[in-house]
């Protein structure tokens, strides 16, 4: 179990499972087959785990996105970037394709190997019956009929039980805005009911997470046994367009990703590693919702409001690989029968491959691959031939389109986790106008500037032993010139000394740990109201940070995740916090004193009240100083102070 564990945590480890298994499906096949069927009875328990996760995900990120302010605006945001990013990546592999001009110029053994492959699936195909009669309206009429249920079923329970993720959306939407519209008090039972489903689904996926290099070594045996070299000879030039630009543009969301996040690109990569290699290598874009979740709001820190809604609305609807591949397979199949590319064709091979990717929503595998046909028929390409070429390769390019379309729902997530323009326009407002008023940033800048003019003026820099006194600056800045204008500059630069001196008193502070304030409340009230917490205990925290990357970590943790981790954070970080904690039963009342908040000074300082109901429960306190009263209620609390 340590070394599954210490490989699954590993990016070189998890590199090296994915090489060996590829020599395993080359030189020893029973043993990757073997480690294939351990991989997929992984993603079995993902794939269980992550269908309840949809509901309830959605379900919380519904009434938290709903209780910001402009609602609307935000959930129309989101889409509109969802649509935009799916439009960008289709037009994305349109130009690529153009560019690059895969399928054009194959050797002869390339054509007569691709021929063979469609000969033979049409030799293979069973005998078909055909109806003379009303064929088209019964076609069009189950089709639409298909279409129509997928997308509004008629029993909530069937689709659950079939896995249709496009219809377990749709119900969970239509009853989650319900849901957010009633009074906590209303839900309170169904509240606690979720969230034990939910951490209880956690925990199952972590547990399952240990048999992550397993799944990467068996999904690597299973690809090199199971691909023709000459299929894929024949095909790599498609396959090498295909996922160069995956990678371009992943890295691009990824790079957007670590921007909105301020860390660095190698660290938003491991945070994500988990959901995108069970995107890679799963085959269903639903299963990486749980680790998505996790890593987006946990690990980097986004709102985890917006992350709950985002993550399952995204991972059924923004197809942005699916997007990419249909353009790209469209372009390829045109130069294969060489047909030439005018400009409005091209406009409209970027069109309906992003047409045809919102079409695919729900559907995986080789189901999501058939939908290049409406790409092609547009442009009266042959459909039936084009399709058995990607059924072929198509186990090498659903990894990569699950994976694109993952990092594209993350960036989905970071863009919309900053708040809408106007909300990001106020606060950059509002920092300017903190920071003119900031106290350290003009000494730091008078300092700066008195550092430039004493230089090579004459000043302290001049003395050999660096000593001077105040009597023999002042003296030596007078006496050079008796004018006007010199005693006029002599105050100047006086004072530009002062300025200096503090600066140099601050820096030093500083550097000596002074930096921050003491928590000096002259006392902190802790009450209960009599139905605090449906008439049952609550624990708060009282936490004092000392580091500012401390204060970043805790800035976005909720309570949940405060009382599970506090502990480890503490042995972890012994000199970045300290805490007090209690527990009031209803109708209580704590008064503390101020001694037992004495300690070192501190950058920030929270309560976490640890109530079971979804949401933060966190509260950053604004003073510290007078006197401080935290008041539980029911489901929520709040923090005052006073003089």
């Amino acid at each position: 179990m340590k070394t599954l564990q210490t490989l699954s945590q590993s990016t070189l480890g998890l590199l090296l499972c994915v090489a060996v298994g590829g020599l395993c499906g080359v030189f020893a096949a029973p043993a990757g087959a073997f480690a294939y069927f351990i991989g997929q009875l992984y993603l079995s328990v993902v794939n269980m785990a992550a269908v309840p996760l949809l509901v309830v995900a959605t379900f919380f990120g519904l009434r938290q996105v709903l209780a910001l302010p402009r609602p609307a605006v935000r959930v129309g945001t989101i889409l509109g970037l969802a649509v935009m990013l799916v439009v960008l990546c289709a037009i994305g592999g349109t130009l690529t394709g153009v560019l690059m001009m895969p399928g054009q110029h194959l050797s002869d053994a390339a054509h007569a190997q691709l021929g063979g492959l469609v000969l033979k699936s049409a030799s293979d195909a069973e005998e078909v019956r055909i109806t003379l009669f009303d064929h088209g309206a019964h076609a069009a009429s189950s089709v639409s009929a298909y279409g129509v249920q997928d997308l509004f079923p008629d029993n909530f329970y069937r689709v659950l039980a079939e896995g249709r993720s496009l219809g377990i959306l749709t119900g969970t939407l239509l009853f989650g805005m319900a849901f957010a519209t009633l009074s906590r008090e209303r839900t309170n039972m169904l509240n606690s009911v979720f969230e034990g489903i939910y951490r209880s689904l956690e925990i199952v996926i972590a547990r399952a997470n240990l048999l992550i290099p397993v799944l990467a070594f068996g999904m690597a045996a299973h690809l090199t046994s199971h691909t023709e070299r000459a299929t894929l000879s024949a095909m790599g030039g498609f396959l090498l367009c295909f996922l160069l630009a995956t990678v371009l543009f992943g890295g691009i969301a990824l790079a957007m990703i670590a921007a909105r996040s301020s860390q660095p690109f190698g660290r938003v990569l491991a945070g994500l590693k988990a959901p995108l290699l069970v995107g890679l290598t799963s085959g269903s874009a639903t299963a990486p919702i749980p680790h998505t979740i996790e890593a987006m709001s946990t690990v980097l820190g986004f709102s985890r409001g917006v992350v709950e809604l985002v993550v399952p609305f995204g991972s059924v609807f923004l197809r942005a690989g699916s997007a990419l591949y249909f353009a790209l397979a469209t372009v390829f199949v045109a130069n294969l029968y060489e047909r030439p590319l005018g400009a409005g064709e091209i406009a409209m091979i970027g069109a309906a491959a992003a047409v045809a990717a919102f079409a695919s929503a729900g559907q995986s595998g080789l189901a999501t691959a058939g939908y290049t046909g409406i790409v092609l028929s547009l442009l009266h390409l042959p459909v039936e031939a084009a399709g058995v070429l990607f059924v072929t390769i198509d186990l090498i390019c659903e990894g990569p389109r699950n994976v694109l379309s993952l990092l594209s729902v993350c960036a989905v997530i970071a863009l919309v986790s900053a708040g809408l323009p106007s909300e990001r326009t106020h606060g950059r407002s509002a920092r300017r106008r903190r920071t003119r008023r900031g106290v350290a940033l003009r000494v730091h800048a008078r300092a700066a500037r008195a550092g430039r003019r004493l230089h090579g003026r004459g000043g302290i820099a001049d003395r050999p032993d660096g000593h001077w006194s105040w009597s023999e600056m002042r003296n030596c800045l007078i006496s050079e010139r008796t004018s006007e204008p010199a005693r006029h500059l002599s105050r100047r630069a006086t004072r530009l000394l002062m300025a200096l001196g503090c600066a140099c008193v601050l820096a030093s502070c500083g550097m000596l740990g002074m930096s921050g304030e003491k928590a000096s409340w002259s006392q902190v009230t802790l009450a209960a109201s009599d139905d605090v917490n449906n008439n049952s205990p609550v624990a708060v925290d009282v936490v004092l940070v000392s580091d500012d990357a401390m204060l970043a970590r805790l800035a976005e943790l909720p309570a949940s995740k405060w009382f599970a981790g506090r502990g480890d954070l503490l042995s972890t970080f012994p000199k970045s916090l300290r805490y007090r904690s209690w527990e009031l039963v209803p109708g209580q009342r704590l008064d503390v004193t101020d001694d037992a908040f004495a300690g070192p000074r501190v950058v920030a300082a929270f309560v976490f009240a640890n109530y079971p109901d979804p949401g933060a429960h966190r509260v950053r306190i604004q003073k510290f100083s007078g006197r401080l009263v935290v008041q539980l209620d029911s489901n929520n609390f709040s923090v005052a102070d006073t003089k």
